[in-house]
């Protein structure tokens, strides 16, 4: 399984991570902001998102996933 993190918080994200690998899933993607996920043109089987970011919150990566 393939797994996203959607962040601008370094240390939430690293955290998260190390939970999913806790967890024993390694296949993780880590995006630094919504612009830095729908640039990258992935779609991982879960995608962890932050609601406030500043660029493209997490909100507006679910409405265009939705529509896509």
């Amino acid at each position: 399984m393939k797994i996203g993190i959607c962040d601008d918080n370094a240390e939430e994200r690293n955290h998260l991570a190390s939970i999913c690998k806790e967890l024993g899933y390694d296949n993780i993607d880590l995006y630094i902001s919504g612009e830095d996920y729908l640039t990258r043109n992935t779609l991982p089987d879960v995608l962890f998102l932050d609601i406030g970011m500043n660029d493209i919150d997490g909100l507006e990566i679910k409405e265009f996933l939705e529509r896509t």
